[in-house]
């Protein structure tokens, strides 16, 4: 068997040049909804944790603001705008009913914002169905996690382009 040494320097070279080449780490656009049960006041609280730069250019792209969430140029309107697209985008019901929600703030965290809403007056609860599309309008690989507990029970619904509702029933 004959080698051919130039031959084997141009794919050394090749294998070893390309290894130095830069490659774009792929982005992930995930959401996470955490749905809690308060015992105390009959409630859900809910809790958003979206990515600050995603969340902001979807604000941007739907609204035309540029908010700085977060920074000391925040948007002035930001929380009222943030609150908005959450309506219009989130929703729950409750054995079929859909419930009112309150807004409660935001806080930003590196680079996650932290949204917070509440659900008063649930009564027993055997099914909770969750719309939210949030961010996919911009971002087609968006994934949303929604987590849910109730009675200590704990379960989970992933939405995205194609299936923005769900239902979880608690026996």
């Amino acid at each position: 068997m004959k080698f051919n040494l130039r031959r084997i320097l141009v794919v050394l070279f090749l294998i070893t040049g390309l290894s130095f080449v830069p490659c774009k780490a792929h982005k992930f656009y995930v959401s996470l909804v955490r749905i809690e049960q308060n015992i105390d006041s009959n409630s859900f609280e809910i809790t958003f944790k979206i990515f600050t730069d995603d969340l902001e250019n979807t604000l941007e792209f739907s609204y035309n603001e540029n908010l700085r969430i977060g920074t000391k140029w925040e948007h002035e309107k930001t929380d009222s705008i943030l609150w908005n697209y959450l309506e219009k985008h989130f929703g729950i019901w409750v054995n079929g009913t859909k419930k009112n929600l309150a807004f409660i703030g935001k806080e930003v965290e590196l680079d996650v914002t932290w949204c917070y809403i509440e659900v008063l007056d649930l009564g027993r609860v055997e099914t909770i169905s969750v719309f939210d599309d949030m961010l996919i309008e911009l971002f087609i690989d968006q994934v949303n996690i929604v987590q849910a507990n109730y009675e200590e029970v704990e379960k989970s619904l992933l939405l995205k382009r194609g299936k923005t509702k769900g239902t979880i029933e608690f026996d």
